[in-house]
């Protein structure tokens, strides 16, 4: 049975201050804590995520289908994420341009799983050395110049599958990375299933500005290629 693998990491996270960084922590931290609550039922452990060293993060999820959506939650909650005005009053820094156009980079990955021990924090296998690797051929921790090209990836053993969700996600990169942090927050809070109502409601904004900000993200073709990917055979 394949499994699904997430490995991510913040773009330029050592541009945020100490405050911003255990803000987006704690948030990140209590998006893994809802997939868990959701996802693991009667016993059974389905997802297990993680943040590591405050900048890097890592998902495993029984379900491949499930994947997809669990990194746009990620790629959308980071997006939102509002940054501090700069202590001169300047503009931004490149770097935290960087973080604010992109904000992170996701892999997901399709593959057997050779241990899984939750209670240990141990995951070993195909698809998480496959994820990992996606993210460590981008990172640029060390590059003076710094130049990203895309920030969403997939990967399985099975050529046709990863051709054809690097396309649908290579599109979700142009999309998303425009998104301003109120489109994004719209996204993210319709991810987890809020109705256009229920947004509103939470924002303290109308109805009408949540659907339009939902049609300038593209969100029905982003509804329509997630229905698609959770339909999909992974075997």
């Amino acid at each position: 049975m394949n499994n699904a693998t997430i490995s991510a990491d913040i773009i330029a996270s050592t541009s945020l201050s100490n405050n911003e960084q255990v803000d987006l922590s704690v948030k990140i931290n209590r998006l893994l804590k809802l997939l868990n609550e959701r996802h693991n039922v009667d016993n059974k452990q389905l997802f297990f995520g993680r943040l590591i060293k405050g900048d890097y993060i890592e998902c495993f999820l029984e379900n491949p289908q499930m994947a997809l959506r669990t990194a746009l939650l990620l790629k959308m909650l980071v997006k939102s994420f509002s940054l501090e005005p700069l202590p001169d009053g300047g503009g931004m820094n490149k770097r935290r341009m960087l973080f604010r156009t992109y904000g992170i980079r996701i892999s997901i990955a399709i593959g057997k799983m050779s241990q899984v021990d939750i209670a240990k924090g141990i995951l070993n296998g195909e698809a998480i050395y496959r994820s990992g690797r996606r993210i460590e051929e981008q990172h640029t921790s060390h590059k003076q110049k710094v130049i990203i090209k895309n920030t969403l990836f997939f990967d399985s053993d099975n050529e046709f599958t990863t051709d054809l969700f690097e396309s649908i996600i290579g599109l979700f990169d142009t999309i998303l990375n425009k998104a301003t942090p109120g489109q994004s927050e719209v996204v993210y809070l319709k991810l987890l299933g809020n109705s256009e109502k229920e947004i509103a409601d939470t924002l303290k904004v109308s109805q009408p500005s949540v659907n339009r900000q939902s049609k300038a993200v593209g969100w029905n073709a982003i509804e329509r290629a997630l229905i698609f990917y959770e339909k999909y055979n992974f075997e």
